[in-house]
């Protein structure tokens, strides 16, 4: 039998957590939430979790408190997980975090307000790719 897609959600939003949790689960897929960096020791702790859970798509607020740009920093100079799709969301009105998050390779970066409206049809076309 096999295992259904794994979102990775590096989300500290209490409003989006468990939106984002139901909307997947809805969709057949299973949920792992990030709110802390509590326990990820830099940069390449996070690639060593993304080699040993092998999510199919990571799902990013970029508004949130932990530290995604080093991260995905790390994550685009490891061939091994650098191809794992990733959809980012934060406020339309930063475009500098929103470019940020297109320069380190983000699959779809959209307004928060679109997330939240689209949110089981931006998730599907991802891991379907």
């Amino acid at each position: 039998m096999q295992e259904a897609p794994l979102v990775l959600a590096l989300i500290s939003d209490l409003f989006f957590s468990p939106r984002l949790a139901s909307t997947a689960q809805n969709l057949g897929m299973r949920v792992r939430l990030i709110e802390t960096a509590k326990g990820m020791d830099g940069p390449a702790a996070f690639v060593e979790r993304l080699q040993s859970e092998r999510p199919d798509l990571i799902v990013v607020d970029l508004n949130s408190a932990l530290p995604w740009g080093e991260w995905f920093e790390a994550v685009k100079a490891e061939p091994g997980v650098a191809a794992i799709p990733w959809l980012a969301f934060g406020s339309h009105k930063d475009v500098e975090t929103m470019g940020r998050a297109k320069q380190l390779g983000a699959d779809r970066v959209v307004a928060k307000s679109r997330f939240s409206a689209e949110m089981p049809d931006l998730i599907r076309a991802l891991i379907d790719k």
